[in-house]
């Protein structure tokens, strides 16, 4: 068929044409966008993973708090946690020989304005018997002053439990059907405040206006929180991230709860 006759045939079947132009056009633009959604599956997992592993809950909670900044306790330091709570179901059943050979944290990151970011995670002496926690995967009873956390990293592996054992002894250990990333995110030093003056002042202290007594904006507060987790398995690798975007409108009282993970790619 020479140049001619495609002419003429175009020009004879104008509207089957622009038909199926349009239809053409329709499905690159819902392409781009389902991927512009799911993020694009940007880590490539295979359909196999993707359907073994699920993400059944993804929220984060935020929480306001006050600590010594230093040795005579005249200035009060503020701080505040983000701390996920996302739980990812692992069950390979219909692929072959499927097993999950590991899973860490990875690519864990802070992006503030203001304030010193501090990474933590469990370690192998915390067991699960212990369910009064401190701010840094402490015990509540013999906690560590925020001022002297030290970041961990932005990696972590986890130790996994025998095939159907799934119950942890340690904060770091996690089943093999199921994984619940156990990782804190603190800012210290986002404000201070003179606790004894505001005693003497209001003759009491409420811990539900540590923002208000600091001054500080909540607009000068907002971050961004992120992190991977990576499952190798038998049948490849799945990796998903986690994206926390605080926003100003989260800081009320001592902070908010069960907020929705807005990314997960």
């Amino acid at each position: 068929m020479n140049f001619k006759d495609i002419k003429a045939f175009v020009k004879k079947n104008l509207i089957i044409v622009l038909i199926i132009l349009f239809l053409l056009l329709s499905l690159i633009i819902f392409l781009c966008f389902r991927n512009d959604k799911d993020g694009g599956n940007s880590y490539n997992n295979s359909v196999d993973l993707e359907t073994a592993i699920d993400v059944y809950q993804a929220n984060y909670s935020i929480h306001i708090f006050g600590s010594d900044s230093d040795e005579d306790n005249t200035v009060d330091t503020m701080n505040y946690n983000v701390t996920p709570m996302i739980n990812m179901s692992i069950d390979g059943f219909l692929l072959e020989d499927f097993e999950v050979k590991s899973i860490k944290i990875t690519n864990a990151e802070i992006n503030i304005s203001k304030g010193r970011g501090v990474r933590s995670f469990p370690n192998h002496t915390l067991p699960t018997s212990l369910h009064c926690l401190g701010y840094f995967y402490d015990s509540c009873d013999n906690g560590i002053n925020p001022k002297d956390a030290e970041d961990m990293g932005s990696e972590k592996e986890y130790v996994l439990l025998s095939e159907g054992d799934i119950e942890p002894k340690f904060y770091d250990e996690t089943p093999t059907s199921y994984f619940s990333p156990e990782i804190k995110f603190t800012v210290i030093g986002v404000g201070s405040f003179d606790y004894d003056m505001i005693m003497e002042r209001d003759s009491g202290f409420n811990s539900m206006n540590i923002l208000q007594y600091s001054g500080e904006s909540p607009e000068d507060l907002v971050g961004t929180f992120s992190f991977d987790v990576e499952i190798d398995t038998s049948s490849g690798k799945y990796v998903k991230g986690f994206v926390m975007d605080v926003t100003a409108d989260e800081f009320v009282g001592t902070g908010a709860s069960n907020m929705e993970i807005d990314t997960v790619k």
